[in-house]
């Protein structure tokens, strides 16, 4: 199956396997956990990200973190004797983390309408490449790409200096 997307999306995951996503240091936007509940309409288990260290508007960049030790109700049952972070749970923080930089980029712009209609589509080629095992924080990075009708958003899951994850997520806006 040919996957749908513009090909500097293709060129940007390609990149994404092997090397991290660069932030501004000088751009630096930060978001506790309250801050993100005003953004994201998840709560409880299923808001997985914690905080935003970074944001970049100008180049549509994100660095959030997802801590393990916050999860440790899900770690306890997904493999008890050798614990690791659920594919699941990882894409779920790595779409969270795009959308945080969607909704608050267009919240900046004024067009705060959208934040009810973003949802998302399609998962493409997902690349699980190193295990994520407690203790530590999982450094999610994203870009995301507005492709009119849809966004794109390329993103990593950095654990413990290693990509451990890549994926690209489509959403519908």
């Amino acid at each position: 199956m040919k996957i749908d997307i513009p090909p500097e999306c293709e060129e940007f995951y390609k990149l994404c396997l092997c090397e991290e996503i660069q932030m501004d240091s000088n751009n630096v936007n930060p978001m506790n956990k309250k801050q993100i509940e005003e953004v994201l309409p998840q709560r409880k288990e299923m808001l997985v990200v914690d905080s935003v260290v970074n944001m970049d508007f100008s180049k549509n960049t994100i660095h959030a973190i997802c801590d393990l030790e916050l999860r440790k109700n899900i770690l306890a049952s997904h493999f008890p004797t050798d614990p690791v972070l659920p594919g699941s749970i990882l894409m779920e923080a790595m779409g969270q983390t795009g959308m945080i930089l969607f909704i608050k980029k267009e919240d900046d712009l004024g067009e705060n309408n959208l934040r009810e209609w973003v949802q998302i589509t399609n998962v493409f080629s997902t690349r699980f490449l190193h295990m994520i095992r407690p203790p530590g924080v999982v450094h999610v990075k994203a870009r995301y790409f507005d492709n009119g009708f849809f966004i794109t958003v390329i993103a990593q899951a950095i654990f413990q200096g290693k990509i451990s994850c890549v994926c690209i997520i489509q959403a519908i806006k």
